[in-house]
C-alpha cells in the first residue's frame, strides 16, 4: 500500500508542477499581450509602399507607451482604433503631434486655413495619400485610440 501511495504522490506532484508551469506561462503571455507587445495584420493600400497592400503582420509596442510613458512622435507608424468604427484597427503614420500647426482643407484650394493639433491628439496620414482616409478627412484623433507603435 505504501508503494502505491508513493507512486500516486509522485504523479500528483508532477502534475501539480506541470500545471503550475503552464499557468505561469499563460500569465506571462497575458501580461505581454496586455501591456507589452502584440501583433496585427495591416491590409490595404493606404500605407504603400511601407506596408504591403495584401497585408503585413506588424509587431505593436505597447509597453513603451502604456508602462514607460514614452510619447508618440512624428514619423511613428502606429496602429489605432478607427475613429469611425472602434471594432476596426487602422495603420497610419503620425505626421503631427499636439501643438503642431496643421493644414485644414476647405473651399476651392486644398488648404487655405491652418489649425493646431489639440492636447492629447495626433494627426495621422497614410503614406499613400491618394488611397488613404485619415486625419485629412476626420481631423486629429485622441491618443487614447492608439494601440501602439
Amino acid at each position: 500500500m505504501s508503494e502505491k501511495y508513493s507512486k500516486f504522490r509522485r504523479i500528483a506532484t508532477r502534475i501539480a508542477n506541470e500545471t503550475g508551469n503552464v499557468i505561469a506561462t499563460l500569465a506571462v503571455f497575458e501580461v505581454l499581450l496586455s501591456y507589452g507587445v502584440s501583433f496585427t495584420n495591416c491590409i490595404g493600400p493606404s500605407m504603400l509602399p511601407t506596408i504591403n497592400e495584401s497585408g503585413d503582420f506588424v509587431l505593436i509596442d505597447r509597453f513603451s507607451y502604456d508602462v514607460l510613458g514614452k510619447e508618440y512622435k512624428k514619423g511613428d507608424v502606429i496602429v489605432s482604433l478607427s475613429p469611425y468604427d472602434r471594432h476596426k484597427s487602422i495603420c497610419k503614420r503620425i505626421v503631427a503631434v499636439e501643438g503642431d500647426i496643421i493644414p485644414i482643407p476647405s473651399g476651392r484650394y486644398p488648404f487655405n486655413d491652418y489649425g493646431v493639433v489639440p492636447r492629447g491628439h495626433v494627426y495621422i496620414a497614410g503614406d499613400n495619400p491618394k488611397k488613404s482616409i485619415d486625419s485629412r478627412q476626420y481631423g486629429p484623433i485622441p491618443t487614447g485610440l492608439l494601440k501602439g507603435r
